[in-house]
């Protein structure tokens, strides 16, 4: 009897173990440098990720892109990485309070340390727009939908949705977004299936 319910619980925790691995890989895959090719028209930009201590469930990253020839501060963000229950990993972006205070946390490992979720907001835009993560062949794809990632356009006056796709591997990270109007019509944004293309380098530690 023993031995059956030894089995019956390995048979039921197994796919879940299995799973559970994906946000801590991702995360792992994630951690480094990545950066446009010289001379490219459309896009010159740094992107750096480091890992964070958890603030909460899953795996913690942090994201900051720098843009322009003068590698200028352009975004900064808190990666949450949670596993789903159908294995796929929910990515949702957090925001700086105060973004001016972590300018240098990449080169200033103890204000890694010392960040709390106290220090981060996440607004209801955000949290409808999170990006799924799955695992497809050697490479992990990310994506947003733009029927559920509608916010509201200033500029516009109107509600868009936003549709996002990025590809990491071991080499480089690609990345795509796209602004789609109430009727589903791409309004702005890269054409499909292009994607501005950033090449691994150093890894930040």
């Amino acid at each position: 009897m023993l031995r059956i319910l030894i089995f019956i619980v390995s048979v039921l925790v197994a796919p879940g173990t299995a799973r559970s691995d994906n946000a801590q890989a991702l995360a792992a895959a994630m951690v480094g440098s990545f950066e446009t090719k010289p001379g490219d028209p459309d896009n010159n930009f740094l992107d750096q990720r480091a890992a964070l201590a958890p603030l909460g469930p899953g795996q913690w990253v942090y994201l900051q892109l720098n843009s322009g020839p003068t590698r200028k501060l352009y975004r900064q963000r808190v990666l949450q990485l949670t596993n789903q229950a159908d294995g796929t990993v929910l990515q949702k972006a957090w925001t700086f309070k105060t973004p001016g205070l972590f300018a240098d946390i990449l080169t200033q490992p103890e204000k890694r340390t010392s960040l709390s979720l106290g220090d981060l907001s996440l607004s209801f835009e955000e949290q409808s727009c999170g990006m799924v993560w799955h695992r497809a062949q050697n490479e992990w794809v990310g994506q947003v939908d733009y029927r559920t990632c509608q916010i509201f356009s200033k500029r516009r006056n109107t509600m868009i949705g936003i549709g996002a796709e990025t590809r990491l591997s071991a080499g480089k990270l690609l990345q795509t977004e796209r602004g789609y109007n109430a009727d589903g019509e791409q309004i702005w944004g890269s054409k499909p299936g292009s994607y501005a293309e950033l090449l691994r380098h150093a890894d930040v530690r």
